[in-house]
């Protein structure tokens, strides 16, 4: 390992927690990737954005933390047609030995979050399910207190002013051992 690589990246940090790599250890730093958004039918397109940032931290325990962060104002998208997909980063793929991979949520359940409209006065609470052993979707409250799958009906990327935002923890194949 490069000596003077590593002493750069303490001082670089700008933190006391001293958060850097060592090779062939889990990293302690949230490290940034390009979210592909999908849906079941026809894949929507985002908008013109202010925000569109997703993040993950390795954990000790083998999981992932998974970030993401998504908001545009009047530069609307392409709704698609069917329920959105989060893509997780890189070749991650779900464990499916120790979580429930559904396309029904009840089962499947990661994480939460929020999403809204800017015709929304109040945002809606989103629960984050894992769809595939790939993707992340989300599930909010309907109008009718029931839940529903958060797509091209629901808070879609045609919308003025949209946001999606949530954190999940899941399990990856191939990072506990």
């Amino acid at each position: 390992y490069n000596t003077w690589r590593f002493v750069a990246e303490i001082f670089n940090n700008g933190s006391s927690n001293f958060e850097f790599d060592i090779p062939d250890f889990p990293s302690k730093r949230w490290r940034t990737f390009n979210v592909t958004v999908t849906a079941v039918t026809a894949n929507p397109t985002k908008g013109t954005t202010s925000i569109d940032q997703g993040r993950f931290l390795r954990t000790d325990n083998g999981t992932m933390k998974y970030r993401y962060e998504y908001r545009h104002g009047a530069g609307v998208g392409a709704d698609g047609n069917g329920t959105y997909m989060y893509s997780l980063p890189g070749l991650s793929f779900i464990d499916s030995t120790q979580m429930t991979v559904d396309t029904n949520p009840i089962d499947s359940y990661c994480g939460s979050g929020r999403v809204s409209a800017s015709t929304d006065v109040n945002n809606r609470k989103v629960e984050v399910y894992a769809r595939t052993i790939s993707q992340l979707s989300l599930e909010s409250g309907g109008s009718d207190g029931g839940l529903e799958q958060v797509g091209s009906a629901r808070y879609a990327f045609g919308t003025a002013g949209i946001a999606h935002c949530f954190t999940a923890e899941i399990p990856i194949r191939g990072w506990s051992e």
